[in-house]
């Protein structure tokens, strides 16, 4: 019984691994394009944040037009991070899916797992 749950886990994994190494070749390609290059890394991303983040101090905007223009500067910076993670996770998906594999076949060859595996023991 513990095998197959450990297999179920190790394929969910792989197969997330999968997909989080296709989302980060994905933003690779993207990001290489000419196109997205313009409109989004140095339109949006740097251009665009710059003239929310002098908005959002301009004393001759009403308070409610400063925080909008606050929060339109920061969302640059979420997208950013957001495309920092889907890289990280597909770096890191990358590495853990030859692990994964060898666990996967390892289990569908007969091998077990010791309950007592995942546990702290003291010596």
């Amino acid at each position: 019984m513990f095998n197959t749950s450990h297999l179920q886990e190790l394929e969910q994994g792989l197969e997330t691994a999968k997909k989080n190494v296709a989302l980060r070749d994905a933003l690779v390609k993207l990001q290489s394009n000419k196109d997205f290059k313009k409109l989004v890394t140095e339109t949006y991303l740097v251009n665009a944040a710059a003239d929310f983040a002098r908005q959002a101090g301009d004393p001759a905007m009403g308070e409610r037009q400063r925080a909008d223009a606050l929060a339109m500067a920061l969302a640059p910076g979420y997208f950013k991070r957001f495309m920092n993670v889907v890289f990280s996770q597909g770096q890191q998906a990358e590495e853990d899916i030859p692990e994964l594999e060898k666990g996967i076949e390892f289990i569908q060859n007969g091998g077990t797992f010791d309950d007592n595996d995942d546990q702290d023991q003291d010596d």
